[in-house]
């Protein structure tokens, strides 16, 4: 396969790959960017992804009490969901089945955009703003989770590709877009956006 053709299937798989994940695929073989290093193999790949993310939970303070006496649910959408979707996204816009790069990246980088996912719900529970916080794997990407008089949702949708959101429910104040400061960079930035919003959610209801 001709150099410039190999590059325009990975802009291609990473048009449609679930955006939940900060990931670049770029190069004529197999070759993953994250958090703005290139790595030349999935294991390597995965490796930097799982410490970073311990680095950044390790980082998150714990405040001294809880703001509210609620609970929290933080759901997202299952590695077989997005390894499900990234693939039909896949073939709805290629036409064939995924082989040989495509297959391996559409493997494993939806395994890496769970881990990006999940380390919101982590860092909840480690900033202690929810007296309980549970974390449930979805089995769409379109869900839509019922909040409790006791108990607040936090949940994230991708029905296309690009369109990703995360939502905000409570008893109180019933169904919102949660917002964040998207002009954080890097993952601890992002994640202390995340729980920033979420404090201020909490104590709002």
């Amino acid at each position: 396969m001709h150099v410039n053709q190999r590059k325009d299937i990975l802009r291609k798989i990473a048009k449609i790959l679930l955006t939940t994940a900060a990931i670049i695929l770029s190069g004529c073989a197999t070759h993953y960017t994250f958090d703005g290093q290139p790595y030349k193999n999935k294991a390597d790949f995965h490796a930097a992804t799982d410490l970073k993310i311990t680095q950044v939970l390790a980082n998150v303070q714990r405040l001294n009490k809880p703001v509210t006496e609620r609970s929290l649910v933080f759901a997202f959408p299952s590695i077989a969901v997005l390894t499900a979707v990234s693939k039909e996204r896949f073939v709805k816009t290629q036409k064939v089945q995924p082989i040989g790069t495509a297959k391996e990246i559409l493997e494993n980088l939806p395994i890496a955009n769970y881990k990006l996912n999940r380390i919101y719900g982590d860092a909840a529970i480690r900033r202690g703003i929810y007296k309980t916080v549970r974390l449930i794997d979805l089995d769409s990407m379109d869900a839509s989770i019922q909040p409790s008089a006791n108990e607040d949702v936090v949940y994230f949708v991708e029905p296309e590709a690009g369109a990703s959101q995360y939502f905000y429910a409570s008893a109180k104040r019933g169904k919102q877009v949660f917002s964040i400061d998207r002009s954080q960079i890097g993952m601890s930035g992002k994640v202390n956006a995340f729980l920033d919003a979420l404090q201020v959610q909490a104590i709002q209801d």
